[in-house]
């Protein structure tokens, strides 16, 4: 669970580094038809803020709550295993359909 924090935390910082280089590319060209580009980069920066106060919220409410304390288990895997055979078994039936006659 501590890594998928990580990971979100990670791919935001990414975004906000784009977002950034794009104000700066067009800040070095100063054109009048870059305004769609300056827009785009100021909401990629912003969305990327708004997710990073959003991950760092639920990471600190997860962490203070010990759900970092324990290790992510499988609770269910009878239970997936035997879903995996009837899958199969559905498989064989649509292959083989049956016709009923009166």
């Amino acid at each position: 669970m501590v890594f998928l924090v990580d990971i979100a935390f990670v791919l935001e910082l990414i975004a906000l580094a784009i977002g950034a280089l794009i104000i700066i590319s067009v800040k070095k060209n100063n054109k009048i038809h870059l305004g769609l580009i300056r827009f785009i980069g100021y909401a990629v920066m912003i969305l990327a803020v708004l997710s990073m106060m959003c991950t760092t919220f639920y990471g600190t409410k997860y962490w203070l709550e010990g759900y970092f304390k324990k290790p992510l288990v499988m609770k269910d895997k009878k239970h997936m295993m035997s879903h995996k055979k009837g899958m199969k078994r559905e498989k064989m039936h649509k292959k083989h359909k049956k016709t009923d006659e009166y």
